[in-house]
């Protein structure tokens, strides 16, 4: 494996961890804020930290590039993690997790509608199934499903949104453009997206609540980790792995939310938890790792490489 493909695995785990704990600290700040709100601070957060590690004008590159950023916000940020907070008001959290792991089948159907990409193996889809039914086993950890319809559909039109999400930054990403100045273009479209979102749903400016030490800590860590370093973490490791075997982390994230659960809060953690997890390791081998001769994108055994910048 080239140091490109490690790199690019790297930023993938790194960027998972990161997102895994999202969960914690959104459960956190949904005290004293609305689901619009924490995503109105959060992406101004963003977007000023971006603006202040590179603050280099990025010039207009086209119709076609400002239309892809404009999407890569809907899909991944604005209506996405929207979309998402009200899933999780309106089904089971267990649920919603394990749905929106099938954002991986997703990013294949589009990858392959969009793309063209036609690399993908039988090995890919067993990995996948094998991990779902893994990480199904950890989210649950013993305790009864519920299904709530409505909730239920959200969640699954956030696995959508996520897919495309993947796609569309990879079509970006051919442009061969400074990937900093991307994410924090797309940052800005999913601000600007939430100004209205925020307005309508009657958000408030009331930085009083920051007073709260956990809260200017958390909405810290969603501004700056999850946001500005994650979303440009995550499209670097699409740009190096591709979006198919990059979104196989999807299924990783919802166990460091248990295990930090776990960990931090004392959460219960039974040995159906233990055998989901030993599946879901699996599950991934089997997709990425059984068959190098047929992986499911050259890019991560040293086939084509992408220029950087």
């Amino acid at each position: 494996m080239s140091k490109q493909k490690i790199t690019g695995f790297i930023s993938l785990v790194f960027t998972i961890i990161i997102w895994g704990i999202t969960f914690l600290a959104t459960e956190t700040l949904l005290n004293d804020f609305t689901p619009i709100e924490i995503l109105f601070f959060r992406f101004g957060l963003s977007l000023i930290a971006l603006f202040l590690v590179y603050h280099k004008i990025f010039k207009w590159q086209g119709w076609k590039v400002e239309l892809l950023c404009f999407l890569a916000s809907l899909f991944g940020m604005s209506i996405y993690q929207s979309l998402e907070n009200y899933a999780i008001q309106y089904a089971n959290a267990s649920m919603v997790s394990i749905i929106i792991a099938t954002a991986s089948f997703f990013t294949v159907i589009f990858s392959r509608i969009i793309l063209k990409e036609k690399n993908i193996k039988i090995n890919f889809y067993i990995g996948l199934i094998i991990g779902i039914v893994g990480i199904s086993l950890v989210i649950l950890n013993g305790n009864a499903l519920s299904i709530e319809p409505l909730g239920d559909f959200i969640a699954l039109l956030c696995s959508v949104l996520w897919g495309l999400y993947s796609v569309v930054v990879e079509l970006i990403n051919k442009y061969k453009l400074n990937m900093l100045q991307i994410t924090r273009r797309i940052t800005m479209y999913g601000f600007l997206i939430l100004i209205p979102m925020f307005f309508i749903s009657g958000g408030k400016f009331d930085l009083v609540r920051f007073t709260k030490p956990e809260n200017l800590i958390w909405m810290i860590y969603l501004g700056i980790l999850a946001s500005a370093i994650c979303f440009y973490t995550w499209n670097y490791s699409v740009d190096k792995l591709g979006p198919v075997p990059t979104s196989i982390g999807i299924l990783v994230q919802p166990i460091v939310t248990v295990v930090v659960g776990v960990i931090w809060f004392n959460h219960k953690f039974t040995w159906v938890g233990i055998v989901g997890l030993a599946v879901t390791i699996i599950g991934l081998y089997v997709a990425l790792f059984l068959s190098p001769k047929k992986q499911v994108d050259k890019r991560i055994i040293g086939g084509s490489e992408t220029v950087d910048e």
